[in-house]
Order: C-alpha cells, then sequence, then structure tokens
C-alpha cells in the first residue's frame, strides 16, 4: 500500500498529527465553549490562563497529559469511588490491537479505558468516535487532539458502504502500518437496556479491507474485547425514559440530546466502575472457520461477547435489581438491606424526573436496565 495515498485518502476522518496540534489548539483556546467547561474542569484557574495553557500545548501528548487526562482523573475523583483495572497481561506488548469494549457511557467508556492504560506504562489508543459527537469546529478540534477517529454515518446506502470501507481500511492500516492500537464500541450507540451484544456489522467492516480470507483478516487485527461496568448505570433515568418511549414509535433525539447525554454522564455519581481486559479472540476464530459466509460474522461477533459478559462485574446494584424485578431473594446474599433501601431511593428520585404517571412500568424498564447482566451472566453459565 502506498502511505502517502492513504494519509490523503483518510485525511478527513484521522487524528491530528503533532504538525496540526498547534493551530488546533489555538482554535480551542479562542472559541467561547471553553468558558462552559472551565469551571467544572478548572475551578482554580481563571479563564484567561486556561486559554495561555491551551495556547501552550504543540503535541499530542502534551493535549493528553495536561488536559485530557486531569479532565478524566477530576471526574473519577468526584464521581466515583474508585476504578479498578485487571487483565494488562493479555495485553501483547509486540503487537497493536483492537480493543472491542461494551458501550454504556459516550465518553467515559473510552477514556476511564485511556487512563487505565497510561496509569500502567502503556500508550493510550486512537478512538473511534461518531460523526454526530463532533457537530462543530470546536468538538471537531478537541476530539482529534486526543487521537480520536471520525466514524462517518452515511445518509445514504451507498455513502454508508464507502465510508464503511474507507474506516476499515484506516483500521488495518493504523494496526499493521503505523503501529497504533485503536479503541471502538462494539455496536453503534450506548447499550440501553443492560445487554452487551457486538453488532455483527461491525465484524463485518473490519473484514471489508481484507486481502485474504475472512478470519486471517481478523487476526490480522488482534482484537481483544474489553468490559467496563459501573456500579451505578451512566444516564440510567434517561435510558429509562428513552426505553420507555420508544415501545410504541421510534425514538427521536431531541436537539443537543447527545451533549446531555454526555454532562450527564460526566456529573452524575457512578459508584465503583471496573474494567476488565479480556483475552484476544484469536486462538477462538478457527471455531468460526466452517461457519457459512451469512453466519461468519455472527460467530466472531459471539466469541467478543462471551468474553465481555464473562469478564463483566456483577455490583450490588445488579443483583438488587434482578431481585425486586423477580420478587425474589436469591441474590441477598450478595448486597445488604442499606444498599436495597438506598437503590430504591435513587431510583424514585430520578424516575420523578420522568414522570409519575407511568410509575410500575418505568420501574420495571430501570429494574431490567441493572438487572440484564446477571441474566446475560446466567445465560452464559448455562451454555
Amino acid at each position: 500500500m502506498n502511505a502517502t495515498v492513504l494519509n490523503s485518502e483518510f485525511d478527513h476522518i484521522r487524528p491530528y498529527t503533532n504538525d496540526e496540534i498547534p493551530e488546533a489548539m489555538q482554535r480551542i483556546a479562542d472559541a467561547h465553549e471553553v468558558g462552559n467547561i472551565v469551571s467544572f474542569l478548572f475551578p482554580e484557574m481563571k479563564l484567561t490562563e486556561v486559554r495561555d495553557l491551551i495556547r501552550s500545548i504543540e503535541t499530542t501528548e502534551e493535549f493528553q497529559k495536561l488536559l485530557a487526562m486531569k479532565s478524566v482523573q477530576k471526574v473519577v475523583k468526584q464521581t466515583t469511588k474508585g476504578v479498578t483495572v485487571e487483565g494488562f497481561e493479555n495485553i501483547d506488548t509486540t503487537k497493536n490491537h483492537v480493543f472491542v469494549m461494551n458501550h454504556r457511557d459516550i465518553v467515559l467508556d473510552s477514556s476511564l479505558f485511556q487512563i487505565a492504560l497510561m496509569d500502567h506504562g502503556f500508550k493510550s489508543t486512537e478512538i473511534c468516535v461518531g460523526d454526530n459527537l463532533m457537530p462543530t469546529q470546536f468538538f471537531v478540534d478537541i476530539w482529534r487532539s486526543n487521537k480520536m477517529v471520525k466514524v462517518l454515518r452515511g445518509a445514504s446506502i451507498r455513502e454508508t458502504l464507502q465510508n464503511s470501507l474507507i474506516f476499515s481500511k484506516y483500521l488495518r492500516h493504523t494496526v499493521t502500518s503505523k503501529h497504533e492500537s485503536v479503541w471502538i464500541a462494539q455496536r453503534n450507540g450506548r447499550t440501553k437496556d443492560g445487554i452487551d451484544v457486538t453488532d455483527p456489522a461491525l465484524i463485518k467492516m473490519f473484514a471489508m479491507s481484507a486481502t485474504g480470507d475472512i478470519l486471517t483478516s481478523i487476526a490480522e487485527l488482534n482484537i481483544i474485547p474489553v468490559a467496563i461496568s459501573y456500579q451505578i448505570e451512566p444516564c440510567d433515568w434517561m435510558k429509562t425514559r428513552e426505553l420507555f418511549l420508544s415501545k410504541n414509535a421510534p425514538y427521536q433525539k431531541a436537539p443537543n440530546e447527545d451533549f446531555q447525554s454526555i454532562l450527564t454522564g460526566i456529573m452524575q455519581r457512578k459508584g465503583n466502575v471496573h474494567i476488565a481486559i479480556g483475552k484476544t479472540i484469536n486462538p477462538k476464530l478457527e471455531a468460526c472457520k466452517n461457519l457459512p459466509n451469512h453466519t461468519i460474522f455472527k460467530g466472531i461477533a459471539k466469541l467478543i461477547d462471551d468474553e465481555i459478559v464473562s469478564n463483566y462485574k456483577l455490583f450490588d446494584t445488579n443483583y438488587i435489581a434482578y431481585d425486586l424485578l423477580n420478587q425474589t431473594d436469591k441474590y441477598a446474599s450478595h448486597y445488604t438491606d442499606e444498599a436495597k433501601e438506598q437503590f430504591i431511593i435513587n431510583m424514585n428520585e430520578k424516575i420523578a424526573q420522568i414522570g409519575l404517571k407511568f410509575y410500575p412500568e418505568l420501574c420495571k424498564i430501570f429494574f431490567s436496565i441493572y438487572a440484564n447482566p446477571v441474566f446475560s451472566h446466567n445465560s452464559r453459565s448455562q451454555n
């Protein structure tokens, strides 16, 4: 492959290079949106001081160290009881990987993973982000300065296929030629109902840039599934509302709803958070060798699902919700009466934000979001 041609082909989706960082920092520093985030992230600094700090940044590494990491660390300190991580031994440091993670929060899933990697001496990865989160130049500059890759959503089938092909080629180029790893969510959009399932279309997209057979092309990406678990589900009441409203009609997002979800996910308390880095699926790909072409992508997706579900950490909130939903005390040994009472109080406060007219149905949906990981774990254990 011709690197010059490839780089030109990817210019509209790739992260910024260090040569492009200073100009992007000038735009960010001058943007009025900066004032909206300073009070939360840098309350001890004046706006002029933050703007000067931003203008002084010259590389992606500096951007991540001076802004991105500090911002996420502050969110962790203020809104969580701590983040635990396991599975670093599963990362082969002689290779680059595509980390496929379940998707619970728009920003925090990938951000917390990056902090975990860097805190343990690993390089940060490139991060795949939908173009719906880049509505203005300010957000384009923020994301692309932070090693984020723009995932284009096509308006037509033809555009979607073309965008997917370019993205697939870029992904393979990044892992095999740029020698960088990549983070990507297992599906388009967050999991709303608590059931983590990899979209087979994602695997099909991975294979679009294949030069050989499908399994060899997938193995070349060195896919590692990663599971993130939140004791308190980010945006749980917003997800409850969306699931309720979408039962009888397609859900229509309000203007700026994605950014409201981002802010809610960042600001809402999350309790304990756990990240589990699984094992590469490469040794298991052989099991998909004899699958028909129309099911091979589902087979590979299931390998990822199995690893994510088996590594997902079940918290007391998951067991409480399961017992409340099923009117049982099956998992009572996994939580205290005080924790159960507090869970119900928190749920009632959140449902009140939606409205109490359909309280029983909203409770059932809310419980299901937390209980479904228990169902998934039990289902996998029985297979």
